[in-house]
């Protein structure tokens, strides 16, 4: 590729001085200077940092600013500290206006030569697994990675020597992060719905039909306030089995299996792709519940991360969970879903959290999730009413968070193969094409 350069970091721009200010001298009101600290780089799912932002926190008055340079639109910031192979991710700044921004703890504060780089291009560039490897490569640290300036200069980069073309190049990148920001704050939303209709439908103030109850429809519960008329509050082991099944040491030395561990559940979601194969001879001791479909998989350990979620049989395969996990069997005329998520809303982590408050091992015990207090309606129809509305907006976070993460393999794909010149582009039809999507 003759059009295409290739370059040290170092020659290409300039790093400027840091100023050090750790969380506690920032604050999200108002105040003359703002700062980019190496966490808010490492925590945004984009490339790109709107100084708009709310990860761009102002720092108090009583803080002094050594800088008289600040950050200007295009400038990159470089996380230099991680405790993990995220060392190295880049940002570019955007939006800047007439704000004092400077960048802060653990990172690099880099500007690109204009008359080299188009805006954005470089902040793509630097976090393609090429460039970003070359940065890890050089980290050093045990507990900790760093990367210090020296190591980030002489990060070896290609680009095309074309501004036109790195434009349009990372015009279509931009527009990938912009669908993934857009269905983002689409989810982001709808969580709060969700969150409200959960804390409304499952204690009885709202009406599956969507009208609230008025106050002469609910009776004073000793334990839990105002409870609907025709309502009950129940523990935990009169709706639910606890950990009916299990296998037992004389189970076939050969018998075959998928195990569900602690760390393959997150919030209402089991990894199942990458849950291991065992034999029963060779499997951990703690591999021993047996599970069925519409099972709630409760995780036992450190409650207030949410690792709970539904078991539903993914395939033919035989199917076995962690001991670290309670599994809860619905009774008959039970609807499981309801249950789960008021386990799930703030009626269980209240409950939990009086349970593991102080203790250096937050665990939930077997007299703890057997005790567990539930809003409990005598008609099945009305609990299937509720969780029915809670799943439709339930699926509706699914199909938007699926939607992203076929945009991320997306961007992952153009960005392998456009910035490093593997596939070109008509740069003409495709500055065409952006021109037209504004």
């Amino acid at each position: 590729m003759n059009d295409w350069k290739e370059s040290n970091i170092k020659s290409l721009g300039t790093v400027f001085t840091n100023n050090t200010f750790s969380r506690d001298c920032l604050n999200y009101d108002s105040g003359e200077y703002q700062n980019i600290h190496y966490g808010d780089v490492l925590i945004t799912f984009s490339d790109v940092i709107d100084a708009n932002s709310p990860l761009v926190p102002y720092i108090n008055s009583n803080e002094t600013v050594k800088s008289d340079t600040f950050i200007e639109d295009g400038d990159i910031i470089v996380a230099d500290t991680a405790e993990d192979e995220t060392v190295g991710k880049v940002c570019e700044i955007q939006n800047v206006g007439k704000r004092k921004i400077v960048s802060g703890l653990h990172t690099l504060w880099y500007r690109p030569n204009k008359n080299e780089f188009a805006p954005k291009y470089l902040g793509y560039l630097l976090n393609t697994f090429e460039c970003h490897k070359q940065l890890v490569r050089k980290a050093h640290g045990i507990k900790v990675l760093s990367i210090n300036k020296g190591d980030f200069w002489k990060t070896i980069i290609k680009y095309p020597a074309s501004l036109n073309e790195q434009n349009a190049i990372a015009g279509i990148i931009s527009k990938v992060d912009q669908c993934i920001e857009n269905a983002q704050k689409t989810i982001d939303a709808t969580q709060k719905l969700k969150k409200s209709l959960m804390q409304n439908l499952l204690t009885g103030r709202m009406k599956p039909d969507g009208t609230m109850r008025k106050d002469n429809e609910f009776y004073d519960h000793p334990k839990m306030g105002k409870i609907p008329i025709g309502w009950e509050i129940n523990i935990l082991k009169d709706i639910f089995t606890i950990n009916d099944e299990s296998l037992s040491s004389k189970t076939d030395p050969k018998f075959k299996f998928r195990y569900i561990t602690i760390e393959s559940i997150n919030t209402e979601n089991i990894d199942y792709e990458n849950c291991p194969t065992y034999n029963f001879e060779d499997a951990p001791g703690r591999a021993r519940r047996i599970i069925k479909d519409n099972d709630l998989l409760i995780s036992g350990v450190r409650p207030n991360l949410k690792g709970f979620a539904i078991y539903k049989k993914p395939n033919d395969e035989n199917w076995i969970c962690t001991t670290g996990c309670y599994v809860l069997r619905a009774k008959e005329q039970q609807d499981y879903r309801f249950y789960f998520y008021q386990i799930l809303s703030d009626i269980g982590a209240s409950q939990f959290y009086g349970w593991v408050s102080g203790t250096n091992y937050p665990a939930i015990s077997d007299r703890d999730i057997r005790r567990l207090k539930l809003y409990s309606p005598t008609n099945y129809e009305e609990q299937k009413e509720i969780a029915n509305k809670i799943d439709l907006i339930t699926k509706q976070i699914t199909e938007k968070q699926n939607k992203i993460n076929k945009l991320k393999i997306l961007k992952k794909s153009l960005m392998q193969n456009l910035l490093t010149g593997k596939i070109r582009v008509d740069v003409e039809k495709i500055n065409h094409l952006l021109e037209s999507m504004k």
